[in-house]
Order: C-alpha cells, then sequence, then structure tokens
C-alpha cells in the first residue's frame, strides 16, 4: 500500500509555557515569549493583532520556531494598568495553518489585574441584521473633543464576530464613551459617514 502521511492536523498550536507568565503583575519587561507545543507562524498579524489600551508604538512580535517573541518599549507602557494582547486568528500552526483562535497575553503594571467586561451586540439600522467585523472602540471619558473618532484611536479595541458579538474584558473601574465603525482601512480612525459606517452610545458607560 502507498504511504498516507497519517490524520491531517485539525489542532491549534497549544501554549506551553509564557515568560512572563500569563497575568503577571507588577510587569517591568520590553520581551515577551511564548512557548507552543508545535512551530508556529504569524498570519494576518496587522489586522489580528489589537493591544489594549494602545501603545504609542507597535510592537516587533516574530515567530521563531516554537516561539513567538514580543519586544516593546517598556516606556511607554502606563503605570498600575492591564494591557491585552489579542492576538484573534493570527498564531497558526506551520504546516496545516491551523489558527489559535482568541486567544490573549495578559499582564499588569500594578499590583493587580484588571476584570471588568463589557459586552454587546451590534445591528444594522437598515438591513436590521447583525454586522461582523465592526470596530468596537471605547475611549476614556476624559478630555474628548466632539470629533475624537475623527482624530484619536480607541483606548480599548474590540470587533464583532459572525453574529455580530463583541467582548471587550480585563478593562479598568473607568467612565468611557463608546463608538463603533465599520473601519475599512484598518487605521482604527472613523473616516467619515462616506466612507466609513458608524454606531454609538449617546450615554457615557460608567463601569463599576
Amino acid at each position: 500500500g502507498s504511504l498516507t502521511g497519517g490524520k491531517r492536523d485539525s489542532t491549534p498550536p497549544k501554549l506551553l509555557l509564557a515568560i512572563p507568565e500569563l497575568k503577571t503583575t507588577n510587569f517591568n519587561g520590553d520581551v515577551i515569549t511564548l512557548k507552543f507545543d508545535e512551530y508556529v507562524q504569524l498570519r494576518d498579524l496587522n489586522n489580528q493583532l489589537m493591544i489594549s489600551p494602545k501603545l504609542k508604538t507597535r510592537p516587533n512580535i516574530e515567530a521563531s520556531g516554537k516561539n513567538i517573541i514580543i519586544k516593546f518599549d517598556k516606556s511607554e507602557l502606563l503605570a498600575n494598568t492591564t494591557y491585552r494582547f489579542y492576538f484573534g486568528k493570527a498564531i497558526c500552526d506551520m504546516h496545516e495553518g491551523n489558527p489559535l483562535t482568541n486567544f490573549s497575553y495578559i499582564f499588569s503594571t500594578g499590583g493587580s489585574i484588571d476584570s471588568l467586561t463589557l459586552k454587546g451586540e451590534v445591528t444594522s439600522a437598515h438591513q436590521k441584521q447583525k454586522e461582523k467585523d465592526v470596530v468596537i472602540g471605547l475611549y476614556f471619558n476624559k478630555n474628548l473633543s466632539d470629533s475624537f473618532p475623527y482624530k484619536s484611536t480607541p483606548d480599548y479595541v474590540s470587533t464583532t464576530d459572525d453574529q455580530g458579538k463583541f467582548k471587550i474584558s480585563n478593562l479598568p473601574a473607568s467612565e468611557f464613551r463608546l463608538i463603533c465603525f465599520v473601519d475599512k482601512n484598518k487605521d482604527y480612525i472613523y473616516n467619515g459617514a462616506d466612507y466609513e459606517q458608524i454606531g454609538f452610545l449617546k450615554e457615557v458607560i460608567q463601569l463599576q
């Protein structure tokens, strides 16, 4: 008989070790290493990766063998803040491209991890259907101008799934404004009604 190579690999990579470990507190480093059980690659990282709250400079992230290495400028980290690196479907195994979906690396520069969560769903006002791939932007409700969606990227960000649902985790107790929009050019800034659809909540969100 002929060799078949066995069953097709259908399982995503499994995280074996994170250095520093997941949900580390009092973080003060500039390199994170993620070790997996198989060789990994990064796909569509620019569109999949979301860092909350945002960093001024985009980190350098590379796949090397069974490891993913994240390097960034630690001087940009805010004090007493929980950071979330959300990879979406960017981390895949090398041979079959099976994605490790919704993986997040979380750490805090303070003594605790923020634990509040905001979730909801987005529906089109015209088609009356759930909207997928819509950017959900949360902005701290301080020093905001009337045109902040045009000028500022969100402090926390997520996207809706195929059912129009979203969830943002590891939020601090604070006041936020919420804007959602179809981000056609992937810049996390609203570029006007002629180009991108938009939705928003009129009221301020108070997380306690």
